[in-house]
């Protein structure tokens, strides 16, 4: 096979492992285009809200918080695109929503 082919048929082969990495995501994920998430980058987790989950690529806009007296603000941020290949490796958290935690005797199961 020669050069050409070989470039090819590697980026074919890519192309596809994002887009099933992205159907993977879209049909049978827990996540949904504007769930705020808890994102780690860089050995740093960070407040995050997913823009757009596509079939090749998944847009994440990722937030700088600044503490002041107990408060948290959004200071600014960034536009992160990944392809969906690369989410497995990622450390997402979604938020639950608020829970009494108070014990087994307050909630009634």
């Amino acid at each position: 096979m020669d050069r050409g082919r070989r470039l090819c048929a590697a980026v074919s082969a890519r192309r596809h492992q994002h887009l099933l990495a992205g159907l993977a995501l879209s049909v049978g994920s827990d996540y949904d285009e504007s769930d705020t998430v808890w994102l780690q980058t860089n050995g740093t987790r960070r407040p995050a809200r997913i823009a757009n989950l596509g079939l090749f690529l998944t847009t994440f806009y990722l937030y700088d918080l600044e503490e002041k007296n107990g408060q948290r603000t959004i200071t600014g941020g960034t536009l992160m695109k990944l392809p969906n290949a690369q989410l497995p490796s990622l450390r997402i958290e979604r938020p639950l929503d608020q829970l009494p935690l108070g014990g087994r005797h307050e909630q009634n199961h």
